[in-house]
């Protein structure tokens, strides 16, 4: 295995094992196979692997049926080094020229890589690149001789994006019938090029909006001009956007990777439609991290319609725990977190304004397997109702905030009691893409209502993470400090591992910014005392842990001691919290004062 093969065989790289040698869990953790994975990465990008021949018959230029996320292959160094060196190889391409047929491909790569093109490669000068391509002198260059640019541009504009196959036949006659006054032998050649111009004006249009960032979005700039290109202005692009489909939301795009990293979709068998709706789709609801996100970022209108309809319906229960997130995963003097706090005050109004019952889960009609648990129980609650879907086979649970307690009502555990039975196989997320019986708890804690308000103040505090006990708490440092005889750094890493979901080496050195030898000297220092053990445990991330059960975690969540699950209710391993990193429901200063109050000497 020193010297890979040159084609290692039919197992994707990112899951095969190798028995013989227990340190590599994955190829992709050996530097020596990054060849074979880049390969593979690039002929994935160049749409040149088996199962992607023929790019026209799948990605259309107009098309949205591209990556939803970044997939495993991709969502690492290589994958997001290779990812940008592939657009800057296809903006060399186009820059260099391309016919009409050339440019459909170029698109359709792009839709191809989806979400990738939002989270990794905005760029306003990609965007002023494909805002300056001249679609109608490609289509001109492609019609039968005797149409003139006029005429074509009229056609042109009549036409919507259709689906067309590779070899030229088009699925609509709407074609057919704008160029009528073609012989009959040159009307396929005529209708080819229409409708693949007809794509590219609107797949481009698309394009420029996801490559424009968006301050340059909103502030309608130009990127910058080159020179020989065409003055097309990124700020027309923009300025169209704005008009018909709203300012776009404002996705904190640096955290998008992580994020993808530390949420897992459900997995399931999609509801089919009932008889009387068979021209309906089969009905899974998409889990969108960004466009949660660019709602939670959007602070007072994080519910407010989005009339481009790229972020969904919005949903009271779809943003609590990607809320909490963001605030975690912010320092202090982020500009975010004002947004965060603004977002969690107007969940809490909307709360308060009885929503009436909300959807926490859905049920399959049609069991594969067996019948599941029946719901008796739950809908005797006031609370509780279930309700039949109007054109799909499933039923829908669903919860009025008003008629529970608060977060600590026995019905929302007994919600997660009948969630978590091994006899229910088919069940279906909320509309959020996940379940919603956590982000329900969340919303009525104490705690989130909290974290709301200490956001909203946060310009008042000198930046810096408040993972850092130094930073948030520093007396507890200093008392934590004086009582177990401790440095000030080893008691400020005692505090991290008392009270934290996630006090791995790597994130105690971003929060606090040690370098190795003073985080070294820290970890010495605190291992030395009776207070932590060390030990070696697979997925922790460190050395240093509390006395006490342990309890393992599936990704994207980390293992955890079990003495912090009552610090972080998100902790709890239920079907309705394994789907997203676990990470405090309130302000980190009174997480901190909770956890040394429940440990410190009496």
């Amino acid at each position: 295995m020193a010297d890979p093969p040159k084609l290692l065989g039919p197992s994707p790289l990112y899951t095969l094992r190798l028995d013989r040698r227990p340190k590599l869990e994955h190829l992709r953790s050996d530097e020596r196979f990054a060849r074979e994975l880049r390969a593979l990465l690039r002929a994935n990008l160049d749409m040149r692997c088996k199962d992607f021949a023929g790019p026209d018959r799948w990605y259309q230029p107009h098309g949205t049926n591209g990556w939803q996320k970044i997939p495993q292959l991709f969502d690492n160094p290589i994958g997001h080094e290779e990812l940008r060196a592939w657009c800057d190889r296809e903006r060399a391409k186009l820059r260099a020229g391309v016919d009409l047929n050339e440019l459909v491909r170029l698109i359709g790569r792009f839709v191809h890589v989806g979400v990738a093109v939002d989270v990794l490669l905005k760029d306003a000068e990609a965007a002023r690149e494909f805002a300056a391509v001249d679609v109608m002198a490609l289509l001109m260059a492609e019609m039968p001789e005797g149409v003139s640019r006029v005429e074509a541009s009229e056609r042109l504009e009549k036409l919507q994006p259709d689906h067309h196959s590779a070899d030229g036949d088009v699925t609509t006659h709407r074609i057919r019938k704008a160029l009528r006054k073609l012989d009959e032998p040159t009307v396929s050649r005529g209708t080819h090029a229409v409708a693949m111009a007809a794509n590219c004006r609107v797949g481009l249009e698309r394009l420029v909006r996801r490559f424009t960032p968006a301050e340059d979005a909103e502030s309608g700039e130009a990127a910058p001009q080159q020179d020989g290109a065409p003055e097309v202005r990124v700020s027309r692009a923009a300025e169209c956007r704005l008009q018909e489909l709203g300012r776009p939301l404002p996705v904190p795009t640096g955290l998008l990777p992580r994020l993808t990293q530390e949420t897992r979709a459900p997995k399931g068998d999609a509801a089919s439609a009932r008889p009387r709706y068979r021209s309906e789709k089969d009905w899974w609801p998409s889990l969108q991290p960004a466009a949660l996100a660019g709602r939670v970022a959007a602070g007072a209108d994080c519910l407010a319609a989005d009339p481009s309809g790229l972020a969904g319906e919005p949903h009271l229960l779809a943003l609590p725990r990607i809320a909490a997130w963001l605030a975690y995963r912010t320092p202090a003097g982020d500009p975010l977190r004002p947004a965060i706090g603004t977002a969690i005050s107007r969940l809490r109004t909307e709360l308060t304004t009885a929503p009436g019952p909300l959807i926490v889960v859905s049920l399959q009609d049609n069991y594969l397997m067996s019948e599941p648990p029946s719901t008796r129980t739950l809908t005797a609650h006031p609370a509780v109702t279930r309700v039949a879907d109007k054109t799909h086979s499933m039923s829908h649970l669903r919860v009025d905030p008003a008629a529970l307690k608060g977060p600590d009502d026995p019905l929302l555990e007994s919600l997660d009691d009948y969630l978590d039975s091994p006899s229910l196989y088919q069940w279906l997320p909320s509309p959020s893409g996940l379940p919603a019986i956590a982000d329900l708890r969340l919303l009525l804690s104490d705690d989130f209502a909290a974290l709301g308000e200490h956001l909203l103040t946060d310009g008042d505090r000198s930046p810096g993470w408040e993972q850092h006990p130094a930073h948030s708490v520093p007396h507890l440092v200093d008392e934590c400090a004086k009582i177990y005889g401790l440095g000030e750094d080893a008691a400020a890493l005692y505090l991290m591992l008392l009270a934290l979901p996630d006090p791995t080496d790597r994130n105690v050195k971003e929060w606090t910014g040690w370098k190795p030898a003073r985080f070294k000297a820290a970890e010495t220092e605190l291992g030395a005392s009776h207070l932590v053990l060390r030990a070696i445990r697979p997925r922790a991330g460190r050395a240093l842990f509390l006395p006490g059960a342990w309890h393992e975690r599936k990704p994207p969540r980390l293992p955890i001691e079990a003495s912090k699950l009552g610090l972080v209710p998100l902790a709890r391993e239920r079907r309705s919290t394994s789907h997203m990193a676990a990470v405090p429901s309130g302000p980190l200063p009174g997480l901190f004062t909770r956890a040394w109050e429940g440990r410190k000497p009496r």
